[in-house]
Formats: C-alpha cells, structure tokens, sequence
C-alpha cells in the first residue's frame, strides 16, 4: 500500500519539488509543529492555461496532512495506531490497556478511558499518559459530562443489580453512588449532564426523573413523575436549560400507555413546561437536537403497519422549535426513514427515507426541499466535522457503497465500497474516514479502511488473525480550516474521458432487455437534483408498483355486467365500455 505521497505524479518530483521539501522541513523544524505529510495537489490543465506563473506556483504548493491516529480495541487489548501503520503488530504498537470491555473520549479532547477487569483507567491526551486509575471493578459502559469533569460508570455488582458510581476525574476522586437494577449497554446512557455540568438528571424505573446539583456534592434538588418515561435529551443551549422527555407506548395486559414527548425547561427551583405531544402507535421515539440547541428532530416508529403497505412499520419525523413551540412534520418518501443528521452549522439537516432505492433530500432548517442526492441503496449518512463534506452510505444488510458529497457546491466528489462495514467516522481534519469490519458483525476478516474525502484508498490494516471490537479516531487540539475537495487521480480522469465500452448483443437475446432495464436504473439513481416540498410530495404519492422501462403499461381490465332478464328472454353479457 502507498503512503500518502506515493501517488505524486512522477513528472512533478523533480528538482522543483526537492527544493519545497526542503523548503518545508526548515519551516517544521522552525515552528516546532507535529508531524506533517506533504502531498501535492495537481491543478487541472484546462483550468490554468490562463493562469500566471505566480498562480500556478501557488497552486502547486502541496498541502499539510496532520499524522492522525486511531484507537483501536482488540481481543489482544487497546492499541494506538497511525494513520500510516501497514500492519497490526501488537509487539510493535503502543498499548494502552489489556482486554477491555470498551474505551471513551472526552467531549473535549482531553482525555480517554478504558473500562479494565479491576479499574477505570484514564489517560490524558494527546501524549497518553496514565493519568488516573479510578477504583471500580466489572464497568460495563461510561461516559464523560459535558465539561469532562466528571465521569459515570455502570458496574455489575450480580446477576440482577448494578451501581452508577459518579467520578470526578480532575480530584480523582468518587463523589457519588447510586444503586441501579440491571442496565444494559442499549439503555445507556441513564445519567445527563447540562452542559456546563450544573445540573445531573437521572432516570429511575419507568416513571421518575430525579435532578441533582453537581455544585452542592450531588445534592437531590427536583423530582418529577411521569406516566412513563424511557429517556430524556438536554439541549446543548448555554443560557437556558431546557430538555425533552419521552416514552415509547406501552401495552401490559389491559392497561394501555401513550406514547408522547414532552418538553420542559428547569430554572434551578421548578420544572416549566413549554410542549407536549401524543404520538399515535409508536414503539420507539427518538429526540435529536440540533448543535446550537434551538431546534430538535422527533422521530417516532412502529414496528406494524395495520395498512399492510410496508414490512418496516410505519414512521414519523417532526421538527419541534423552542421559538414558537410549535411541531412541524417533515416531509419525507412512502415507507421507512433509514436515518437523519444534522449538518454541525445547524442550518441544514439531511433524511434518508422511502423503500429501496431509498431519497436522501437536503433540507434547510425552514423544511424547505433543496436538493436529491439522488435515488441509491442508502442507509446512512455521516457529516465530516467542518460541515463540507457528507458520506452517503448503505451499510447492514446493503452492499457497502458510499458516496462523498461536498453540500456547500451540492457536488458529488467521489465513490467507494466497504463490505460488512460495521463501523464509520470521519477524522478531525474532515479530510479522511474510516471504515471499519468488526466483531461480533463479522468474525472473520476484521479489518480498518482509510480514505480519503473523495474515496481514494489510503491505507488497510488487516485484523484477521484476531477479533477487532472498536475503532475510533483520537480527537485533536488543533483547528483544522476548510478545504475544497481535491481534484481526483489522473487515471480516474482519463477513465471518464474515455467512451464507455458498448456491447454487442444478437437480436431478440434477453440480455438486451436487461441490458436497458440496467441503464435506466443507473440514470435514475447515479446523480441528484434539485428539488421542492412540492416536488417532494408528488413523488411519495406516486405508486410503488415496479415498471419495465419501455414496456406499455397493462389497460385496465373492462368489467362484465349482467342484464336482468326481460320479457324476451335471457341477453348475453356484454361488456362494459
């Protein structure tokens, strides 16, 4: 496999391009600066005929890479890797901890955790130093506070009890411990902290939410009862603490629950609310707050459809503003919503909805349609960091194609493939992904992808003589800025130059039709479009019976009625015009 600047075009590596290299090692070692990989970015000939020399040399100017590195988890324990490392070699790479059931970044960077057989243990970053190993034995599942203050860990004590032991991790030190029944790792998290870590709200049976002060040793401040509540989502708001609360209908014998959402907002004293809504026959509910907290998705599912239309159930997706106060519904395509994100600016969010070939529609934060990255098998989408780019993938059960689309120009850059992916996240740097096959998804044939934004392999590292569990790229002090996406590799350039290859099929062979179904499956979903509410509309009305491309549709059968009989006789039937 390449480094990442094997692929310079061999006619730029000559003495000009020696000359930047040494032009770039004595600006490093003057700034003092992590370490760099250079990699030049060819400018497209038809574009700089009319450029001036001084323009062109600028653009020539190959552009800093910053060393990355990934965690990984391992059946051997957790391991750091670079983003140029070729091969997983547990003797060679540094080793953070033993076999561990699962590892945790800082929200803001500062530090990782890994839950151990007999501790927690926490290491700063970016020089992972030990930092802290916090006394807990059997951790099952944690997670940091908004601040990274603080740190709760869920242990199994049995069979059927847990504790949730609440650390604080810049005293390293245990300031409070709650007894819990079972908790599964899909029920987390069960602790929320408000985002300056003033407040923890903690979720307790099926129908109480208690409130603690995290200023005053965890002292109980506010408890509230519910019907019923599962889970409840803070807003990342600053300046006001407002959160939402829900629960999932619920069906025991003749008793009956609604399903509902409920908004509030806690004042330090009292809970104020500001919106409810029932949900009819939902069986999971969802809120997804938007990066600047003002607004916040609700997306409610059933596992049923009584109409009998869709095997998946059916779905729902509101938009709630904290402004108004008021539920918008979402337009979206007949059939299931695969999955929804917000863009990290919070001014637009992108839904993937409808059968396969499933939409995934590019909307503003008004619900205005503006765009159709066209009709695929897709069932994820992930956001790079700096808001430019966006992956459009269909993982699980699909066959592992991703598209990269820069939303700023509404411009796909690039395509790729990751088989049995079970695991996909941008870099710090928005310039790079990875794609990762993982156990217990797979067993066999565990390995980790790089690439770059416009699907361009970077590097493997193959994990097959072992179990790989968890990837994840180590976060970044650095500020990254924005790029445009590279121009692609010349041989992809020429091989869309050149006029595809026609096929020569004998007359009234079957493949012909094959061949034209095939075709205009690729036209209708290769490339997308702008589009409209309106249009959107339209086509979730449309029908979802299959058509062969060029075939007449069927004429309507003509009804047979059946005279009565008259004086002379029996008439023979006659059909209907």
């Amino acid at each position: 496999m390449n480094s990442w600047g094997d692929d310079i075009p061999k006619k730029n590596q000559g003495k000009g391009n020696s000359n930047n290299q040494q032009r770039n090692q004595k600006s490093h070692q003057h700034h003092n600066q992590p370490k760099v990989i250079y990699k030049e970015v060819v400018p497209d000939q038809e574009e700089s005929k009319g450029e001036t020399t001084s323009q062109q040399q600028q653009q020539h100017e190959p552009q800093p890479y910053e060393d990355l590195d990934l965690l990984v988890r391992a059946k051997e324990g957790v391991y750091v890797i670079n983003t140029n490392t070729k091969t997983y070699d547990p003797t060679s790479l540094k080793k953070l901890s033993g076999s561990s059931a699962g590892f945790c970044f800082a929200n803001k960077g500062s530090y990782v955790a890994c839950i151990q057989d007999q501790c927690i243990a926490v290491y700063s970053l970016p020089n992972y130093e030990e930092y802290a190993l916090l006394q807990q034995p059997q951790g099952i599942v944690m997670g940091f506070s908004c601040t990274d203050k603080f740190l709760s860990v869920v242990s199994k004590l049995d069979k059927d009890n847990c504790s949730l032991v609440i650390w604080n991790v810049e005293l390293k030190t245990k300031v409070a411990d709650f007894p819990y029944g079972k908790v599964k790792r899909e029920n987390w998290p069960i602790t929320y902290f408000s985002p300056g870590d003033k407040y923890m709200f903690r979720t307790i049976g099926k129908n109480k939410l208690e409130i603690y002060s995290c200023d005053n040793a965890f002292s109980l401040l506010h408890t509230q009862e519910y019907t019923a509540i599962d889970k409840i989502a803070i807003s990342p708001l600053q300046n006001r603490l407002i959160f939402a609360s829900f629960a999932q209908e619920h069906v025991q014998g003749y008793e009956h629950t609604q399903a509902f959402i409920q908004f509030q907002e806690f004042t330090g004293e009292k809970l104020t609310d500001l919106q409810k809504k029932n949900l009819n026959k939902a069986d999971q509910v969802d809120a997804i707050w938007s990066p600047d907290g003002l607004n916040c998705f609700v997306w409610s599912q059933s596992a049923f459809d009584n109409t009998g239309k869709s095997y998946y159930g059916e779905h729902q997706l509101h938009l709630f503003n904290i402004s108004n106060k008021l539920f918008k519904q979402i337009p979206t395509y007949e059939g299931p919503i695969h999955d929804l994100i917000w863009n990290p600016n919070s001014q637009d969010f992108i839904v993937i909805s409808g059968f396969m070939p499933s939409g995934t529609v590019f909307f503003d934060k008004n619900l205005n349609a503006k765009y159709e990255f066209g009709k695929n098998h897709r069932n994820v989408i992930k956001w790079s960091n700096l808001s430019r780019f966006a992956l459009i993938a269909g993982f699980g059960n699909l066959a592992g194609d991703i598209d990269i689309w820069d939303t700023f120009l509404t411009k796909k850059v690039g395509t790729c493939k990751a088989n049995s992916t079970a695991s996909c996240s941008w870099s710090p740097d928005s310039r790079r992904f990875v794609t990762a096959v993982l156990t217990p998804r797979l067993r066999v044939d565990n390995e980790l992808k790089i690439w770059k934004h416009n699907g361009q392999l970077l590097n493997r590292v193959d994990f097959g003589k072992t179990e790989l569990y968890e990837v994840g790229w180590v976060p970044s002090k650095i500020t990254f800025k924005d790029r445009a996406a590279s121009p692609p590799p010349k041989e992809e350039v020429k091989s869309a130059q050149e006029k595809p290859k026609r096929l020569f099929v004998m007359p009234g062979n079957s493949a012909s039709l094959s061949a034209m179904i095939d075709a205009e499956k690729k036209s209708q979903t290769s490339g997308g479009k702008a589009i409209t509410n309106f249009d959107l509309a339209n086509q979730a009305k449309e029908s979802q019976q299959r058509k062969v491309p060029g075939a007449k549709m069927p004429e309507p059968k003509k009804k047979r009625v059946r005279k009565k009989k008259t004086d002379q006789g029996e008439e023979d039937d006659k059909e209907d015009p």
